[in-house]
């Protein structure tokens, strides 16, 4: 590979801006999928509506308008696609018996790879009928995205009654943007280190690491599983980018004695990298001095504990710091 001629130069005896050198460039413009160097993230453009396959009164779909960056790998560049309006789209009668899957799609036919022409194609490939039906491939169709998957069951005569539409396709965002995701579970199962993304249904948004997805602001109700007789209560955890503030106030109907563990923080994603001291300067019952501390186990303990049967001790905001 080489350095390709850049959007929007004349054209000499030497060479011209190809239509790869066109989409090589674009993929500067896309949020990167990670694991390979100028890697997209294929996907639908946000435009504030997730429903883009709906069902009709006959067996067609109905395809909204949309817009996309679609990719055939880091070398093929990007492709920017826009649909301008809803397109029906046909697909074959309902099996005689089981059900079947069909999976709508959007692909961007190029005339130099794949002859014929150059025409882009919303479609919809069937699969095969069986009790347990598996979703039909799209490997006859490189670089396409997903729209939508589609349950057809026996007999049926509408795509709008007795289906399940799954609305399927992946949305992207501008390269530095923060990618859009329906749900938690939507998040892509990699990317590149510091991409940012939220989670539409939450409104939280989350950072990769390198490795894996961090939320960068939640609230958890009740963080620690109070264990060895003691009752937590105030329980209050909220984690802002790399920080945790925590406060809650532990109770015990027995005498406290000695080094003790209270119980462990939930999830995991809230445990500090190392053994810290969560707070210090708390005194029980005979005014020594009382050490909160949490391990890379979650384990929160206290140190320097002394109190009688029902003692109460309240620890205020503290807070520490999380990879």
């Amino acid at each position: 590979m080489t350095a390709q001629p850049g959007l929007g130069v004349t054209g000499n005896g030497v060479g011209v801006t190809t239509p790869l050198a066109h989409r090589l460039a674009q993929s500067g413009l896309v949020a990167k999928a990670g694991g390979t160097r100028n890697l997209i993230r294929p996907g639908l453009f946000y435009d504030g509506a997730s429903t883009i396959v709906t069902g009709t009164a006959g067996m067609s779909y109905d395809v909204a308008a949309f817009t996309a960056a679609l990719t055939r790998g880091a070398g093929q560049g990007t492709v920017l696609l826009a649909n301008d309006g809803t397109v029906n789209v046909p697909t074959t009668a309902a099996p005689g018996s089981n059900s079947r899957i069909d999976i709508v799609y959007v692909w961007q036919r190029d005339f130099a790879i794949d002859g014929t022409d150059s025409n882009p194609v919303i479609g919809v490939v069937q699969g095969s009928p069986a009790a347990s039906p598996a979703a039909p491939s799209l490997a006859a169709f490189p670089g396409a995205l997903e729209l939508a998957r589609i349950t057809v069951p026996a007999g049926v005569t509408a795509t709008n009654t007795g289906t399940t539409i799954t609305q399927t396709a992946p949305l992207t965002a501008a390269a530095g943007g923060s990618i859009p995701v329906l749900t938690v579970s939507a998040l892509p199962s990699s990317s590149v280190e510091g991409q940012r993304a939220v989670v539409l249904d939450t409104g939280i948004d989350y950072r990769y690491t390198g490795s894996a997805w961090v939320a960068q602001y939640e609230e958890i109700a009740t963080p620690i599983t109070a264990s060895g007789g003691y009752t937590i209560t105030g329980q209050q955890l909220r984690r802002d980018g790399k920080t945790v503030y925590i406060s809650f106030q532990v109770t015990k109907t027995t005498n406290w004695a000695g080094t003790e563990n209270i119980g462990t923080l939930n999830p995991a994603a809230i445990r500090p990298t190392g053994r810290i001291a969560l707070g210090s300067g708390y005194t029980d019952v005979t005014g020594a001095a009382i050490t909160v501390r949490a391990q890379t186990s979650g384990v929160i303990g206290l140190l320097g504990v002394a109190a009688g049967p029902g003692a109460t001790v309240q620890f205020g905001c503290v807070s520490y710091v999380v990879p």
